[in-house]
């Protein structure tokens, strides 16, 4: 008999990331450039938290 288990991805973000991207943006535009990579990388692995949570057996998403 195979056994399930269940996963469920929690992805959240500083509440800081948006206005970030959007004022880069914003200055992207204005100055025709593109953002380094590196420094948004970096910004975003400091915003970004993902945790994997095993669910309860028998527990149901809906």
């Amino acid at each position: 008999m195979a056994t399930q288990i269940t996963i469920r991805l929690e992805v959240r973000y500083a509440w800081w990331l948006m206005p970030y991207v959007y004022t880069l943006a914003f200055f992207c535009a204005l100055f025709a450039a593109e953002p380094n990579q590196e420094k948004l990388n970096r910004v975003l692995n400091r915003a970004v938290t993902v945790r994997a949570v095993r669910e309860k057996q028998g527990a149901r998403g809906g």
